[in-house]
């Protein structure tokens, strides 16, 4: 579950869903077209959806503190949907606070699935995720036995067959949609407003009692461990884990001395920090995954502005409804799908820095090799090496006088006006030689 950027909340019309999970297992593989083929495509896509008995799956996707779970709820309440929880944090009992969960009086009485039934100590992988999320979704096998046959009788080859050889030539980018007809919702913020919307849920998480909370969990973990916890595995990756560490595990007199304010103090900034930092990355690595990538096949994006929460059931809510209407009456929205960037495709293949002997599968991955800080201090190493040998060459290259009529480092030199010969022996070489020095 650490393979997730972000949180969903995904709704199919009779069973509502939550997740990032099932969608990172669609294997999304396609071409960007032309405005005027986009919009033929988009039509056959309505029609072909309001015609279907399949009921279109519905994600709701976006950084931290968008509100994902509230028009989840909303969506659900009016199409008489359920919500599948895709947060990879969730699925752990407790630990409410710290990992956000939506509460009882938030659910409004629509059915959630996947949230609080995993012992934190637990693993569980993207596998488990999807093996347990996928029944919710269809809970009988009819629909796929009769999808297998057709695809047999029109091909005359095993659906197992086909996605096999599809996975192998999709590459990284996969092969076909798991779930045909999909909406995607992805609800946009301004960074700044929401940047200030999640320091107070930070200070309203302290307010709720997440020192409690942790303090409560580690003395509970530290009856049942067997080795030092990991912050990169399972519920540690939780922000405000790693944040409030050192605070935590420190005594209680400790914790109320002046000191221990200020550790704090300290912990609750670093929290505020790495939370609006993770929120900008997930927006990025939304935008790259389903819109930065034309190769990709990826169901209808519909971006929703949540800046202004005064204006949400219109701006969001609202919107929402509307265009998942049009296109169960088989009408294309008024609200146009976002755009794909049309950038040209990574290369695939091997990449190896010989330098810091990495080797990279694909381009993306080789060229934030190439922007790592490790890349960069090896760069930067290997110039002051290179720097160091040359000074030291030019000094053994220059000529000495000598006996012999060449100079000689054993001879002094001829003093310079108000330099004594004691100052000239004791003079220090310059600066940038004292710095090379210095590394070496």
């Amino acid at each position: 579950m650490s393979t997730y950027s972000t949180s969903w909340q995904l709704i199919n019309i009779g069973k509502m869903v939550s997740w990032p999970a099932v969608i990172s297992h669609l294997h999304m593989r396609a071409t960007v077209l032309g405005s005027l083929i986009r919009r033929s495509v988009f039509n056959s896509f309505f029609k072909t959806m309001s015609s279907s008995c399949s009921p279109p799956l519905i994600v709701v996707l976006g950084s931290t503190g968008v509100g994902k779970s509230q028009l989840a709820v909303e969506i659900a309440k009016k199409f008489n949907g359920e919500v599948i929880s895709a947060d990879s944090m969730q699925v752990y009992k407790g630990l409410d606070i710290i990992t956000n969960k939506i509460s009882p009086e938030e659910m409004c009485g629509v059915p959630h699935h996947m949230l609080g039934f995993l012992d934190p100590l637990k693993e569980f992988t993207v596998v488990d995720f999807r093996n347990r999320s996928l029944p919710i979704i269809h809970p009988n096998d009819r629909r796929k036995i009769e999808r297998s046959l057709q695809v047999f009788n029109d091909t005359k080859i095993p659906q197992s067959h086909i996605f096999c050889d599809q996975r192998q030539r999709g590459g990284v980018l996969g092969g076909p949609l798991r779930f045909k007809y999909a909406i995607i919702f992805w609800i946009q913020c301004q960074q700044e407003v929401l940047e200030a919307r999640l320091d107070a849920r930070v200070n309203q998480m302290i307010e709720q009692g997440l020192i409690d909370e942790l303090l409560n969990f580690h003395a509970d973990y530290n009856s049942r461990r067997k080795e030092s916890c990991d912050y990169t595995q399972g519920i540690f990756q939780s922000i405000g884990f790693k944040e409030f560490h050192s605070y935590i595990t420190s005594s209680a007199e400790d914790r109320n001395s002046k000191e221990g304010k200020k550790a704090f103090e300290h912990s609750l900034w670093l929290m505020k920090q790495v939370t609006k930092r993770y929120s900008r990355y997930q927006k990025k690595w939304i935008n790259k995954r389903f819109l930065g990538e034309p190769d990709r096949e990826v169901p209808p994006i519909y971006g929703l502005d949540g800046t202004d929460l005064k204006a949400w059931n219109y701006n969001v809510r609202d919107t929402a409804i509307e265009i998942i209407e049009n296109i169960l009456a088989g009408k294309q929205p008024n609200t146009q799908p976002l755009q794909k960037t049309d950038i040209v495709r990574s290369r695939e293949g091997i990449f190896t820095c010989e330098m810091c002997s990495v080797t990279s599968v694909g381009e993306i991955n080789h060229n934030a090799h190439m922007k790592s800080k490790k890349h960069y201090f090896r760069l930067r190493r290997m110039k002051k090496t290179a720097e160091e040998k040359n000074q030291e060459k030019t000094l053994a290259d220059e000529p000495h006088e000598g006996k012999f009529g060449a100079k000689d480092a054993s001879v002094e030199e001829p003093h310079t006006k108000g330099v004594s010969a004691e100052q000239t022996h004791t003079e220090k070489p310059p600066n940038k030689l004292r710095k090379v020095e210095g590394m070496a």
